[in-house]
């Protein structure tokens, strides 16, 4: 505080608060378990290269090769100097009156009390020192590992040349171990036996302390790797800045208390909690003169801390997290089209997507370095890290978002709520609600027109068909006319041949009244069940005449047919040729006692008619054509078949069936045929 003018100061938490005339407000923290030592020397810009703590004293060594003896009760300090030395790489403790001192370039056996030394060793390349099992001095070089026995210094030998040229730079002891830490990992020495740490062998780490807890935890410091803890169980543990670690750049550590340590880095003090895993910064915004953190020792009541600018002595029960709970608000939010930002409202476009949000934290205790922790929802629900106190969203989907950012202080303690700001980005014209609803309608409404057209077309296929079909079926139809008038007139011609006049005459008659029938029925399309066997009962009477009595024809008609005689449709002339062919081909070659069936019934609520003769059947019809006039083709039947695979359209409900009947011998018996409407 010299030559600064002080206008006025106030004490709150621990802390002094100090206005001045042209500095400003000046702070002093933690005046109740913080001291840093008004020593020129000890305050300076000569860091402190190791700590060693005696039951009333502390033993501190400077980078200059000077030591100070502290008093730990009245402060009193005394300096220790030798001629020749420099820098000052380690203690190692005897007992509470001498002490190995490691120089860069020696090592002295120290008496505190009677101020006498003793050279052990010069110009070894060494680093660290170890005190193993009371009569070994081990010392770490740039070379390996050597140890003094009886005033003597021998090297470690390893399974190879090669462990034993390791570079080390950390020792210390587990159990009856001897551990080093080199620049390839970790190694034990036990029982003149060298060997690499499970997971450790060849494994590139840069240790610069060792550590071994009350639980004989392995706390490996490194240079750049962060800190290592290795337990009984060879289980490995790293720790980053993910874990809180200010730095990867770890120089000491000390055990505080059965859950806390305290591990120097480059960027201040870290406190960690191993049952709860949390942790906390003690840097310069806590009082340190430094956050560059050299050295470490603990005496039970107080933690001894040595930086680069000096000592402090920190009362270990009160540390403690900076609890100032920070501040967080949103200074800007903008949004970036085109090259040009301008400030950001409630409601943007598409395309003003690229979004700009400042923040700013206030804290009068915390530091510049913020750990911000940001938002969208309605994008991620996750909070994302970040330093930067500019935050940038980009490409944002249409929809409804709200950015909420909140900060921790350096110790981890959160402000009270977020900062929010809610904005909604409305979609383009042609993801809207109206355009997606005239899109669905237009298309819905091609497809109705398409289908309606395909069905339209379907629709005069069908009739184009329809009407081929029925032009086809008049055809076929228009030919059963002259086929049955030849036939008849056949007959005719038989009875005048045989001079019979009467039943010529006869026939002649029931000829023309069959006509008529034939006539009306060839101009429609269907005839009711009704007309048609009246005209089926005209053509047997006529066949009847023919035969001369030879074949018993019997006209069935089922009760339920006969009943409903002028519901049931059937297309005319469809079931005469079938008939005709009965008599024609089967009966015609029996003589006497030939029968003929018609029957109509009903299945499966359709029509069936039966037609079924005793005559010789087809096989042996076909043989006995074979020798009449190759010239004529009956073609009454296969037009009857074509025209029912017309009327069928496709549809297999209307079907005409021709079974072979025959006896137990397998000779023919007759022919029936079966028609389904």
């Amino acid at each position: 505080m010299k030559n600064r003018y002080i206008n006025s100061f106030m004490l709150t938490n621990e802390n002094i608060w100090i206005t001045t005339k042209d500095n400003g407000i000046l702070l002093i923290n933690n005046l109740n378990y913080l001291q840093i030592f008004d020593n020129e020397e000890i305050n300076s810009k000569i860091g402190i290269k190791d700590i060693l703590n005696f039951d009333k004293n502390i033993l501190i060594g400077l980078d200059n090769g000077v030591l100070k003896y502290i008093n730990k009760y009245n402060f009193n300090i005394e300096t220790i100097a030798f001629n020749g030395s420099s820098s000052i790489y380690k203690f190692q403790k005897i007992n509470e009156n001498e002490v190995l001192i490691l120089f860069s370039n020696m090592l002295i056996h120290y008496n505190l009390k009677t101020k006498t030394k003793k050279f052990l060793a010069k110009n070894v390349g060494q680093k660290t020192i170890f005190i193993h099992n009371i009569d070994k001095v081990f010392v770490a070089t740039n070379f390996g590992v050597v140890y003094s026995n009886e005033n003597q210094f021998k090297k470690i030998i390893g399974e190879s040349k090669r462990l034993s040229h390791i570079r080390t730079y950390a020792l210390n002891q587990r159990n009856d171990t001897l551990l080093m830490g080199s620049t390839k990992g970790l190694y034990g020495y036990a029982k003149d036996t060298l060997f690499p740490f499970k997971g450790f062998r060849e494994f590139e780490l840069y240790i610069t302390k060792l550590y071994v807890d009350s639980i004989n935890t392995i706390w490996i410091c490194t240079d750049g790797k962060g800190l290592i803890a290795y337990n009984n169980a060879n289980d490995i543990k790293y720790y980053g800045i993910e874990d809180g670690l200010p730095s990867l750049n770890c120089t000491d550590i000390v055990q505080l208390d059965k859950n806390r340590f305290a591990v120097g880095t480059d960027k201040g003090l870290w406190i960690y909690n191993l049952k709860t895993k949390n942790s906390f910064l003690f840097n310069k915004l806590d009082g340190l003169n430094s956050n560059e953190i050299t050295a470490l020792a603990n005496d039970g009541e107080y933690l001894w801390i040595g930086t680069s600018k000096g000592l402090v002595k920190c009362k270990i029960d009160e540390l403690k997290p900076n609890p100032e709970i920070p501040f967080i608000e949103i200074t800007n939010a903008r949004y970036e089209y085109n090259g040009k930002f301008s400030n950001l409202d409630s409601k943007l476009n598409y395309y003003q997507n690229h979004l700009i949000f400042n923040v700013s934290s206030r804290s009068l205790l915390a530091g510049k370095s913020k750990n911000y922790y940001y938002r969208v929802i309605g994008l991620d629900s996750n909070w994302v890290h970040t330093s930067d106190s500019e935050i940038e969203l980009l490409g944002l989907n249409p929809g409804n978002y709200t950015f909420e950012v909140k900060v921790y202080n350096e110790d981890g303690v959160p402000c009270i709520s977020p900062a929010s700001y809610s904005f909604t980005i409305s979609p383009p014209w042609w993801r809207t609600i109206w355009f997606y609803s005239f899109t669905i309608l237009l298309i819905g409404g091609a497809i109705f027109w398409w289908l309606k057209m395909i069905k339209k077309r379907e629709a005069q296929k069908y009739q184009v068909q329809n009407q081929i079909n029925e032009f086809r079926q008049q055809a076929l139809q228009s030919q059963m006319n002259p086929h049955f008038i030849f036939n008849s007139l056949n007959a005719i011609q038989s009875f005048l041949t045989i001079n019979d006049e009467k039943n010529a005459m006869l026939y002649l008659s029931k000829f023309g009244r069959l006509i008529r029938l034939i006539f009306d029925q060839s101009k429609v399309k269907l005839i009711s069940i009704e007309e048609e066997i009246e005209m089926l009962k005209n053509y047997l009477e006529l066949e009847k005449l023919r035969f001369k009595g030879k074949v018993d024809v019997r006209l069935v008609i089922d009760k339920e047919v006969e009943a409903n005689e002028q519901d049931y449709m059937v297309p005319p002339l469809l079931i005469q040729p079938i008939i005709e062919n009965s008599f024609r081909h089967g009966l015609f070659h029996k003589g006497d006692g030939g029968i003929l069936e018609v029957i109509f019934t009903l299945e499966n609520n359709g029509l069936k008619c039966i037609v079924r003769d005793n005559g010789i059947g087809r096989a042996k019809s076909s043989e006995i054509n074979k020798w009449r006039d190759r010239s004529h083709k009956s073609s009454g039947l296969s037009t009857t078949m074509d025209r029912v695979k017309i009327l069928d359209n496709n549809q297999g409900k209307m079907k005409l069936i021709i079974n072979d009947l025959v006896n137990n011998d397998g000779s023919p018996i007759g022919t029936e045929t079966i028609i389904y409407f």
